[in-house]
């Protein structure tokens, strides 16, 4: 299997990764090796069998037991002997024995994976409006509409990884250090510590917008660090990420509530609205949409915020259910 960050993806690898044994860097060369035509079937495959496997009851393993079992059994001398009877063993001999010691250590290791809590993972998807769900880790993560992510009910002890489907999310990452978090999309995968950050999946594409902190984005050919106020795009099929700056510093009030305008075009302001709010703003002349805008919102009610605009720039508006229509002579 191809080598990823020096790290060969075996299954023995794959194995301490659903065990929840396996260390960032081991975790990271597996995410980036999934990327991979023909990896993710194999890793699924892999993945089916062990969580069949621990369902299965395991049998009772007593270690004292079995090592005394084992000593008797390859006759096991005092430590004073050891060295001169070890020296009249065969090779073959010995490599019986050290295999006997692995065996017995497999069995206590695989007895005490039986007793680690099985993880169940969770889907929170929305339709029509805007979710915010908490993480086992205090992590909140606002759901656009229409998106579809999933998570576990805990995570394990090296990695908190999250799959994000489709659709855009904004992430407040509860910081931890010994624990690095981890989002998996279609054509990317996303790596912090605690920080904030907006995620869109589109048609396989995925864009990574930076609030605060600092983000690490990676396909299987390309790694960038982003920091507050750049993004990254990952288009589907190419893996090179493109680097830019936020232009829009809305981009995530769907999630913050937090609308700055600095004399922005009327038109830019109603798209920021109605992304952030589930409403319609019409506007019944063209010539309106030629004002320009100034004003900031922090979590105000969508009403007020319409009727400033119309009282700031001299228009009328009516209300019809959450759909607002403006309407005057528009600017000079």
């Amino acid at each position: 299997m191809k080598i990823n960050n020096n790290i060969h993806v075996t299954d023995e690898l794959i194995s301490k990764y659903l065990a929840g044994e396996a260390d960032p860097e081991e975790a990271d060369a597996l995410t980036g090796w999934l990327q991979q035509q023909g990896c993710r079937d194999y890793f699924e495959q892999l993945e089916t069998a062990w969580n069949k496997s621990r369902r299965e009851t395991k049998p009772s393993f007593d270690k004292a037991t079995a090592w005394n079992n084992l000593q008797i059994s390859k006759g096991a001398i005092p430590e004073r002997n050891a060295q001169s009877k070890m020296s009249t063993l065969s090779p073959v001999r010995i490599m019986g024995i050290a295999a006997s010691i692995l065996l017995v250590m497999a069995s206590i290791v695989w007895v005490m994976r039986g007793t680690e809590t099985k993880v169940h993972n969770k889907t929170a998807i929305t339709t029509g409006e805007t979710e915010t769900i908490s993480l086992p880790d205090n992590t909140t993560v606002t759901l656009f509409r229409n998106t579809a992510i999933d998570f576990p009910d805990h995570f394990n002890k090296h990695m908190r990884n999250v799959t994000l489907h489709r659709g855009e999310a904004f992430f407040r990452v509860s910081p931890d250090e010994r624990k690095p978090f981890l989002i998996h999309t279609p054509a990317a995968e996303i790596r912090v510590v605690g920080t904030e950050f907006n995620v869109l999946v589109n048609n396989g594409n995925t864009e990574v917008s930076v609030k605060e902190g600092e983000v690490k984005l990676y396909t299987d050919r390309d790694t960038v660090h982003l920091r507050k106020g750049s993004l990254g795009k990952v288009t589907a099929g190419q893996r090179a990420i493109d680097l830019g700056k936020i232009t829009d510093g809305n981009v995530w009030s769907y999630a913050t509530r937090r609308l700055v305008f600095q004399d922005s075009p009327l038109q830019q302001v109603i798209l920021d609205l109605e992304k952030s709010y589930q409403c319609t703003i019409l506007l019944r002349d063209k010539k309106i949409e030629k004002c320009n805008f100034t004003a900031t919102f922090d979590g105000d009610d969508i009403d007020k915020i319409v009727n400033l605009i119309a009282e700031i720039l001299n228009l009328t508006v009516r209300k019809n259910g959450q759909t607002f229509i403006l309407e005057g002579e528009g600017c000079p």
